[in-house]
């Protein structure tokens, strides 16, 4: 309980006192510890609704959920909440339908996919906001409007990629989102022009991310994104898919340590191509060995023709 200021005291009607008044906040009820009369019963707890780690005691905020910048409407309504009920889920899709205008509610569907893909894949939230934004663009210049939303969708979480320095390639994001590659193509080339220039992805921007999939150590990385740009600075592999370079980059890599002979059967699993074309690239990659492998590594390596 808490005292209040004297001013503020009402007057207790039975025993004609008012220096007795307390504050029952638990109760949310005004009464006389004197006598124990209750003398209002509708008191406002003005106080913050959850811990506070400020340096002042009061703290304003109360409850409500943060502004969304991606969404015009502010989302302070009231919400009626579906408990499993049908009248309960009457009056919420009766709700949605009278609040939620058309294109909102297409935002906050494409909002929602974005969120459960990019959650799925463990793809960081920075991605993920990103994804929403590009969507957001996308849906306010009606460029693919019509278009199937999960392609849409896939489009977006794939540029969010390459803007964020994360590039994926068209398959990792078909086998994430479950939409064909054609499809994400499709979509991709008519957002491209309104958007900002992106960088290639080439094969040493995937491979890194492909050996940390596939527990590879810091040392091993390190080599095989130094063969990956040597690839791409003799321009021995032109022409052929990034992630088919990088997975066959990969494959040599386990010849060059023997230990990891065991980690073969796995590549094709975490870099979504099929064995043949890994075994096919790593031997078109073979021809160029001695241009790029490290001296020092090419010397004591003992590499299968």
């Amino acid at each position: 309980m808490s005292h209040r200021l004297k001013k503020n005291l009402p007057f207790c009607r039975d025993c004609q006192s008012d220096q007795y008044i307390t504050d029952d906040t638990k109760t949310g009820a005004v009464l006389c510890t004197n006598c124990g009369c209750i003398i209002e019963n509708t008191l406002i707890d003005e106080k913050t609704e959850w811990r506070t780690f400020d340096d002042s005691a009061n703290d304003p905020s109360r409850v409500g959920c943060p502004n969304n910048p991606l969404l015009e409407s502010e989302p302070l309504d009231t919400m009626i909440a579906n408990i499993g009920n049908l009248h309960s889920y009457t009056l919420n899709r009766t709700q949605m339908k009278s609040t939620m205008r058309g294109p909102e509610r297409q935002l906050i569907n494409g909002f929602n996919l974005i969120s459960a893909y990019c959650d799925r894949s463990n793809i960081s939230k920075t991605i993920s906001d990103r994804a929403k934004l590009i969507f957001k663009r996308v849906d306010e210049k009606k460029i693919l409007k019509g278009k199937n939303l999960e392609g849409v969708v896939a489009a977006c979480i794939y540029i969010a990629c390459r803007q964020e320095q994360s590039p994926r390639t068209f398959k990792e994001v078909s086998v994430l989102t479950a939409v064909p590659k054609k499809e994400i193509g499709r979509s991709f080339k008519l957002i491209f022009p309104h958007i900002e220039k992106l960088q290639c992805v080439t094969t040493d921007d995937i491979v890194a991310r492909f050996c940390s999939d596939l527990n590879l150590g810091i040392d091993v990385q390190k080599i095989a994104v130094q063969i990956s740009k040597n690839v791409i600075e003799k321009g021995c592999m032109a022409g052929k898919s990034p992630d088919s370079v990088a997975a066959a980059v990969i494959y040599l890599i386990t010849y060059i340590f023997p230990n990891l002979k065991g980690v073969q059967k796995d590549i094709q699993y975490v870099t979504n191509v099929t064995d043949v074309t890994i075994k096919n690239t790593y031997k078109e990659l073979m021809q160029y060995k001695e241009d790029i492998l490290p001296k020092d590594i090419l010397s004591k390596a003992r590499l299968p023709s």
